[in-house]
This record gives structure tokens, C-alpha cells and sequence, in this order.
């Protein structure tokens, strides 16, 4: 067995606002496309999400379960704190959602399948330099899922948490990653 890794872009985030532009209870992420400004190299570019400190933000994501999943799920991404915020941390939290092919469920009833249902989450500390990135894992317990299943996730920073005490956005880097056991 192995790791495999299952790369979510932030520019296929979808946003918590449907189609008709109905707004969910909540916010959504500024998703901006960062360029570099180091005059003596190319203009690098990448997409970031800036998660608020006074409001939780939300960004989704649909995906099959890749045909080699076997166990595990934990999701990785690259994060930084917008200001001076060292001595802080940050709340995230995770959920996902998961139904198998032929199975008679109904698709706007499906519950969150980490262990005991509900939200996954993690403290972490923050970087003490401006702008250094650092990476979180948040350990997703999947349960009553198989390799095939079509998921659901949705992730957030938690800022109504009292141990979320990071002042102003938290910049998300590029994408999260997915990894868990091969078969």
C-alpha cells in the first residue's frame, strides 16, 4: 500500500451561494489570482483564498473517491496569515459528505460521514513571519464510504471558536490535497 493524493484547485472551489444567487448563512471566501512582483523573474501566478476573522467562510468541493482509495483522509493545505499575528492560532474544520452508485439515497438528505458524523478540526499555530506559509493537516475519519463513492466536502476557518484569536484574513495557498491509503 502507498499514498495517493488527490489534488482540490481552489479555482474549482464552489462557491456557499446557489446559481440563482440565493445566499447561503455562510460567507465565501475572497478567491483572488496572486502575481508575483520580483521585477527579475517571470509573473508567477497563483489563486489564494482569504478566510475572514469575524464571519465563518465556507468554500465546497465535488469529487469522486479515487478506484485505489482503501482508508484514511487527510486533508493538506499551504496557509499564511495575511498580518503580524505570531503567539495566534486558527480554528479550521472540515466535513464531508459521500453517496455510492445505485445506492437509494436521497441526495439532499446526505450526512456528513466523519467519525460520529459532523466536522473534523485542527488549531494551528501561525507562522511568526509575515507571509512564510506554513501546512496543516486535518484527519478525516471516512466512514461507510468505498472507492467509486461521489463526495462532497466543505471547509472552513472557524474564527467563532474561542481559540481562533488570528487577526485579519488567512491567506490559503493554491489547492488542498487529499491523501490517503492506496489498495
Amino acid at each position: 500500500m502507498a499514498t495517493g493524493t488527490l489534488i482540490l484547485p481552489i479555482s474549482g472551489a464552489i462557491p456557499e451561494e446557489g446559481p440563482d444567487g440565493v445566499s447561503t448563512e455562510l460567507g465565501f471566501p475572497a478567491i483572488s489570482l496572486h502575481t508575483s512582483t520580483d521585477a527579475d523573474d517571470p509573473p508567477f501566478r497563483r489563486f489564494v483564498a482569504a478566510f475572514d476573522d469575524t464571519v465563518r467562510e465556507s468554500i465546497s468541493f465535488g469529487f469522486r473517491l479515487p478506484v485505489n482509495w482503501a482508508s484514511g483522509g487527510a486533508l493538506k493545505f499551504h496557509w499564511y496569515p495575511a498580518g503580524t499575528n505570531s503567539s495566534k492560532n486558527v480554528v479550521w474544520r472540515a466535513a464531508v459528505q459521500s453517496v455510492t452508485p445505485g445506492d437509494s439515497t436521497v441526495m439532499t438528505s446526505l450526512d456528513a460521514v466523519n467519525a460520529g458524523g459532523g466536522w473534523a478540526s485542527v488549531t494551528t499555530a501561525c507562522p511568526g513571519t509575515i507571509g512564510y506559509p506554513t501546512v496543516t493537516s486535518i484527519t478525516l475519519t471516512l466512514s461507510s464510504v468505498a472507492a467509486g463513492d461521489s463526495m462532497a466536502l466543505i471547509f472552513q476557518r472557524d474564527p467563532t471558536n474561542g481559540s481562533d484569536d488570528t487577526v485579519g484574513d488567512v491567506i490559503i495557498m493554491d489547492e488542498f490535497h487529499l491523501e490517503y491509503t492506496t489498495t
